[in-house]
């Protein structure tokens, strides 16, 4: 999901952070209603990661600030959100259903879900970039932007849809 922003001639500092928000709020999540299914909770992950990365897309296309500031400040945001949302407590897998500490443990065909999640992304950013119209216009994007707005490529949609992508993935 990186790679789909660079070639936009972007870069995301926030990745991680967004990452840490996201998990912290499906975590607490999880741990408030145990009894819902682990897929639920992997959406809510996946949506709430999506959000944030939305927010850095919005500030970088419609304001035009440039996306290393964008991202390092919204970096330090999402890292100061996790200790407010978790009250500057500690979650421990005590605190969390044996659903959700098992998920990770699951191995289909052998072969940790883990990797089958990472390998599923990879093949469909494979996919996305290469046989999609949207995909190849970030090449277009990142190779001259003039040129990509000429030819009729919408760059701050293209922009929202990454880094919404990048905070998703």
């Amino acid at each position: 999901a990186q790679m789909a922003i660079i070639l936009t001639r972007g870069i995301d500092l926030s990745v991680a952070s967004n990452l840490a928000l996201s998990g912290m709020v499906s975590a607490l999540f999880a741990a408030a209603f145990p009894s819902v299914p682990i897929l639920l909770v992997l959406v809510l992950a996946i949506f709430v990661g999506a959000l944030f990365g939305l927010i850095n897309g919005l500030l970088i296309a419609n304001l035009n600030i440039p996306p290393i500031v964008v991202t390092l400040g919204t970096l330090a945001i999402y890292r100061g959100l996790i200790f407010v949302i978790a009250g500057g407590a500690w979650l421990t897998t005590d605190d969390m259903s044996p659903a959700f500490v098992d998920f990770p443990k699951f191995n289909p065909l052998g072969i940790n879900v883990l990797l089958w999640f990472a390998a599923l992304v990879a093949i469909g950013f494979y996919i996305f970039l290469n046989y999609s119209a949207a995909g190849r216009s970030l090449y277009a994007i990142g190779g001259n932007p003039v040129a990509a707005r000429f030819c009729g490529i919408n760059i701050p949609r293209h922009l929202l849809m990454v880094y919404a992508l990048a905070g998703a993935v």
